[in-house]
């Protein structure tokens, strides 16, 4: 399933803060181990070109403003610096590839900070095989787009 849901940005603190975002930056369920390891292989394989940011983190508080919770929690999310679409699931991946592939050659100053979860999220089962399968499942299964409206 793809949607793209349009959101009409009116609050002037998240404009500020998309206007700030300087580096492809991806958002990724902090309470999920599986998913850490995830954010963790990408952060690498960019060579620090991806900033990596937990999306219940104070820091990603903009980000769930824009839409309801079912569809936030859905999908890691991810943000081009410049584009008015933020990208989930299966619709990141081009995007993140691509940066990957810019991050082999010019490589990045943004750190991986986050500590590893110590419980798995409860929205989504992470643990095992299972957990493994059911979340690349998800993600290849789930696509979304947010094209940002600004007024």
């Amino acid at each position: 399933m793809r949607s793209v849901l349009e959101v009409e940005v009116k609050d002037p603190a998240v404009i500020e803060t998309l206007r700030s975002i300087n580096s492809p930056t991806l958002f990724y369920d902090n309470y999920c181990r599986l998913c850490y390891r995830f954010a963790k292989a990408i952060w690498k394989l960019s060579r620090g070109r991806i900033a990596v940011v937990g999306m219940y983190s104070k820091e990603a508080g903009w980000l769930r403003s824009l839409m309801d919770l079912k569809t936030f929690s859905s999908v890691s999310w991810f943000v081009v610096p410049g584009k008015d679409i933020i990208y989930g699931g299966r619709s990141s991946i081009i995007p993140i590839v691509k940066e990957i592939l810019i991050g082999l050659v010019k490589g990045g100053g943004n750190e991986f900070k986050d500590p590893m979860p110590t419980t798995c999220s409860e929205i989504l089962p992470c643990g095992g095989i299972k957990g493994f399968i059911y979340r690349t499942i998800h993600i290849l299964i789930k696509s979304h787009k947010v094209k940002l409206l600004y007024h």
